[in-house]
């Protein structure tokens, strides 16, 4: 029997901003809140 249990990937969003210009040539600035983090995020986010 399969787990039901979904593969997770966990980064930490937070140091971002520190490699951001090296691998895609334009800076990106830290963010100042969680919500400015949710407000940027590119993809949909499901939840269970």
């Amino acid at each position: 029997m399969r787990s039901a249990i979904p593969t997770v990937e966990i980064r930490n969003e937070a140091r971002v901003h520190l490699a951001y210009e090296q691998k895609f040539g334009v800076p990106c600035a830290s963010h100042e809140s969680t919500e400015a983090v949710i407000d940027s995020v590119a993809s949909t986010t499901y939840c269970f």
